[in-house]
């Protein structure tokens, strides 16, 4: 036999998600047996999956059956599709994703639509003849484009892991026709993540300048060739879970990175010591005026708000995403 039909292989993959006795070894369930053999088979046939569902008499090799069964044998374990795939759609893109990075939430699409909004109104009511004369960042050695006389406005995505929203908001904000052009920036403490993210601006073919920093240190710090710079918006999607449960997340066998999660490596035990050091500092770097867009979660969004009024930032809203949760703070400076 040199091929198996593809509603075969489907079944096969559907039964080995289902039935833990199976196979011998790890077994996490998951709700979606269907629909995670559908991406797989959709990734290693290169077809649609509509297409899987419409053709299961289509032959399949036995190669390709082998490389669906080792899939499917990892998925057991818990461990995530889109890891498999080595990709998720995020905001109507296809990002390429990796265990060193978190894979992109569809609750995080909130942040994204609400700076999209922040940053068009923003530009459109601010007064441009006098923006234009202020002094430009030093842009030299970054991927910046020349604008003629015109200052960029300038947009910060800190801990941009996979650079999903970073790509994002570049991808919507340049087909605006916007009376200022805006440039991305996108920092993370992970040279690894940084790779994905440049491979993802690559892909989308934006341009979106990184760096590796802890937080922004690289904009603060004395010695350094960046300090000083200013931007008119900063979003984050920082590390905001508390630990012990960090610890629960991680026991399904997803296998996300976790330090993109624990927002207790600093020594707090609530989920927000990196919360607590990253607003200062984007106090600092915040144009006057300019707004800070927060994702801090269901775990303590109201405290978080407390810090932001605490550290001089005002018009503080608690945005909630679809499940009605509180999960995204938007500040003024």
């Amino acid at each position: 036999m040199d091929t198996i039909s593809l509603g075969e292989v489907r079944k096969n993959g559907i039964w080995l998600l289902t039935h833990e006795e199976a196979v011998p070894g790890a077994f996490v369930a998951t709700g979606t047996p269907g629909l995670d053999c559908d991406c797989i088979l959709a990734y290693i046939l290169s077809v649609s999956r509509s297409y899987i569902l419409a053709h299961p008499e289509y032959p399949v090799s036995i190669d390709q059956y082998q490389h669906f069964l080792s899939a499917v044998m990892k998925r057991r374990t818990g461990f995530p599709v889109a890891y498999i795939v080595s990709s998720k759609e995020f905001f109507g893109i296809d990002f390429f994703v990796t265990p060193d990075v978190l894979i992109p939430k569809p609750d995080t699409e909130l942040l994204v639509e609400t700076a999209i909004a922040v940053i068009t109104a923003s530009i459109t009511t601010m007064d441009t003849a006098v923006y234009h004369d202020s002094i430009p960042v030093d842009c030299s050695g970054t991927c910046i484009p020349a604008y003629s006389n015109k200052r960029l406005f300038q947009v910060l995505d800190v801990c941009t892991g996979s650079g999903c929203i970073a790509v994002s908001l570049a991808k919507a904000l340049e087909n605006r026709s916007l009376p200022l052009p805006v440039h991305v920036t996108g920092t993370d403490i992970s040279a690894a993540a940084l790779a994905v993210a440049a491979e993802n601006a690559r892909r989308q073919r934006c341009c979106i300048s990184f760096y590796q920093s802890d937080l922004l240190d690289i904009f603060i710090h004395p010695d350094s060739a960046d300090r000083n710079r200013l931007f008119d918006c900063v979003v984050a999607n920082p590390p905001y879970v508390p630990e012990h449960i960090v610890r629960q997340l991680l026991s399904d066998g997803r296998c996300e990175p976790e330090q993109a999660l624990n927002g207790d490596r600093d020594g707090s035990a609530d989920g927000t010591g990196i919360i607590r050091r990253l607003i200062p500092q984007v106090f600092c770097l915040l144009q006057q005026g300019g707004c800070f867009l927060l994702e801090a979660g269901e775990y303590n969004v109201e405290t978080v708000a407390g810090y932001l009024s605490s550290a001089g930032f005002t018009d503080i809203v608690i945005h909630r995403d679809l499940g009605g949760l509180p999960r995204l703070l938007q500040a003024k400076k």
